[in-house]
């Protein structure tokens, strides 16, 4: 099995990915006067799992539809990356395609400033947005989200800054008269526990150590008088300059 391969029919957002197995199907009408092309790898729907995320504001509904926004760090730069070379990969796929599919000459300027980026920055750039849609049921959501231990949680449990895995399903593009939008969908999600290093005590106490007393501190173990009179242990003090000074006794 190939290395961007999760499990079958799953795929990693990786280098590697193998866009020369990607296809995208003849448009079909849809509601609106809009039309939609299908993404097909192997004759099979496009599923990639998402790196560790963050939800903005759980899952969020519009009317009837569902939705959450996915935020990626500069960190998930491999994500964004293969993003963006999706993106890439579509117009050039429908700027082969466009005497087929379309009555009006398109060249490829029209089709690349007619596209939506599938990533919006947030946060001053700190972040990128990814929006995605969430399936529903009879009006509800029916979404499968599980927590680390495989329980299933409802989506109102979701908030704001959660860490999340995702699998998304890569659906199509959706063509209107002015544009074309890369449209995405949650398929699963994992919730993850969060962690902090220093919720509880992490030092060590070496055995046999006493703990020094620092600046401020009084040794109790000496009299009034021995604190109220420092003595000089050292004639060689370190500067705030960071020389060394001679000291007279």
């Amino acid at each position: 099995m190939p290395t961007n391969i999760i499990m079958e029919n799953i795929y990693e957002a990786t280098a590697d990915f193998p866009f020369d197995k990607l296809t995208i199907v003849k448009p079909t009408a849809i509601a609106g006067g809009n039309y939609f092309m299908k993404f097909r790898i192997h004759d099979s729907p496009l599923y990639i799992q998402s790196p560790k995320c963050q939800l903005k504001q759980g899952i969020s509904k519009a009317g009837k539809r569902f939705y959450s926004d996915l935020m990626f760090s500069n960190e998930h730069e491999q994500f964004t990356q293969w993003i963006e070379r999706l993106e890439n990969f579509s117009q050039k796929y429908i700027y082969e395609q466009r005497a087929q599919w379309f009555e009006t000459d398109l060249d490829m300027h029209d089709i690349e400033n007619s596209f939506t980026p599938s990533l919006k920055l947030y946060k001053s750039g700190k972040y990128y947005l990814a929006r995605a849609s969430i399936p529903s049921l009879m009006g509800k959501c029916s979404l499968k989200i599980y927590d680390e231990k495989e329980n299933e949680i409802d989506y109102e449990q979701l908030a704001e800054n959660m860490n999340v895995i995702t699998i998304l399903e890569i659906l199509g593009i959706k063509c209107s008269a002015r544009s074309f939008q890369i449209e995405i969908e949650i398929k699963q999600m994992l919730v993850l526990k969060p962690t902090n290093l220093f919720d509880k005590c992490i030092l060590v106490k070496t055995p046999g150590s006493q703990p020094v007393p620092g600046p401020g501190i009084i040794d109790l173990g000496k009299t009034m008088d021995e604190e109220s009179t420092p003595t000089l242990t050292n004639p060689s003090i370190e500067s705030a300059e960071g020389f060394s000074e001679t000291v007279a006794p």
